[in-house]
């Protein structure tokens, strides 16, 4: 358990607070970016019927929850992942962006489509989200240490006590 605190960390309920509100706010935005983006790219490359247009963003859906569930686990490397992902994302959409017609609703959603994940990107590498990553990343493994001891003292108990049960019947 280390509990070294550099000068720019906050220390507090707030700023765990603070970190959970970008934590969330990242998860909405990559949210809606995910179904955004896969929507209108799947629609200009293939003309699917809705119903699978609708599995596959089940699919992605269930996949992003997975991965930010292993964020809310404090792992690091799914923060890369949903990085990497963004960026799959955003070089998947750009020339489905210049297959459409350029009419102001057109480059409305484009914009929409393309300032999400971007921004998304620029909250997951910010200091507040990986602090607040590390923060249930030590809480996980705080919590990993203290079962590991419990399982110890339980052990330890379970074996006096079969050595007690024993003495007990050798004087039986």
């Amino acid at each position: 358990m280390s509990n070294d605190i550099t000068k720019d960390e906050s220390v507090g309920l707030f700023s765990y607070a603070k970190g959970m509100i970008i934590f969330l706010m990242a998860s909405l935005l990559m949210t809606v970016s995910i179904a955004l983006i896969l929507s209108f790219s799947i629609h200009e490359y293939f003309s699917l019927s809705p119903e699978i247009m609708l599995v596959i963003l089940c699919f992605a859906t269930i996949y992003f929850f997975v991965v930010n569930f292993r964020v809310v686990r404090g792992s690091f490397r799914a923060v890369k992942i949903l990085k990497y992902t963004l960026y799959i994302l955003i070089f998947f959409f750009l020339p489905s962006m210049f297959m459409r017609s350029f009419e102001i609703t057109s480059i409305a959603v484009n914009f929409i489509c393309l300032t999400f994940p971007i921004l998304s990107i620029w909250i997951i590498q910010s200091s507040i989200y990986l602090a607040f990553v590390k923060k249930q990343h030590d809480a996980v493994q705080n919590w990993k240490n203290i079962q590991a001891e419990a399982d110890i003292v339980v052990a330890q108990q379970r074996k006096s006590a079969e050595v007690i049960d024993a003495s007990k019947d050798s004087i039986n």
